[in-house]
């Protein structure tokens, strides 16, 4: 069985059938994915891409991408793009010394099991010594007051939190869980965020949610959609409010 990722699990807060899909037919990177990518390899090290030097169209282009099928590719351009990112990062007060911490793991693979299914999730940085369990995201706005909101749409809380269960599973103590969050576009602003221990309860009670449903669907091998029967579509109750706004 193909172990079970936190992008994974996600998926199934939609659907089953999202989570099926995800599974058997990893979706393709998006440009903002692309560059959240680059930014991690930049910030945090490691040769997950390929470097293609020139535009992602033509005949090159797709004798580039059949040799290094299976690859993250990249073009020069998109690496240049995100350099400034990376550096804004490394040269934050707060951030920089958090990510070059003596000792700390970056991008290490864990793999545990938990009801008999396994499990495998690559935090982007874990400092042993420190107990700190940190994330490294790119967004459009990494101020506290629009972050938050961001972070919270796309689970965030939930997927530290499923990190930090496999930490403590294999006898580690989490004392903070932090988001790194750096902008896109310049002046490519950073701030460190740390989750709160409700901020916490309420993504391992969301992954825990979502966990519960996928072992229902393994064990019946049935991927339902959003509904099995009809829904009714109403009036939307901001609608209701606006209408009664003139009166």
């Amino acid at each position: 069985m193909t172990p079970i990722r936190y992008s994974h699990l996600r998926a199934i807060a939609r659907s089953p059938m999202h989570y099926r899909a995800a599974v058997e037919s990893p979706r393709e990177q998006t440009p903002a994915m692309r560059m959240g990518t680059i930014v991690h390899g930049l910030v945090l090290g490691g040769g997950q891409t390929v470097v293609y030097d020139g535009e992602r169209r033509g005949k090159a282009w797709a004798d580039f991408a059949a040799a290094h099928e299976g690859r993250e590719i990249v073009t020069a351009s998109e690496v240049a793009r995100a350099v400034p990112i990376a550096d804004a990062v490394l040269a934050d007060p707060v951030a920089g010394p958090l990510l070059r911490a003596e000792g700390a793991r970056r991008e290490e693979t864990m793999a545990w099991s938990m009801d008999g299914l396994p499990c495998q999730g690559t935090p982007d940085s874990w400092d042993p010594a420190m107990g700190i369990l940190l994330d490294l995201k790119t967004c459009a706005d990494a101020s506290p007051r629009k972050f938050a909101g961001h972070a919270w749409s796309y689970s965030y809380h939930a997927q530290l939190a499923w990190y930090a269960h496999a930490l403590t599973l294999a006898g580690h103590t989490v004392r903070e869980c932090l988001l790194v969050a750096v902008e896109t576009s310049a002046p490519h602003g950073v701030t460190v965020h740390r989750l709160s221990p409700r901020a916490l309860e309420e993504g391992t009670r969301a992954w825990r949610a979502w966990w519960e449903q996928l072992r229902i669907c393994i064990t019946a091998d049935q991927w339902p959609g959003y509904a099995e029967s009809i829904c009714t579509l109403d009036v939307p109750a901001w609608l209701e409010e606006d209408d009664g706004a003139d009166d």
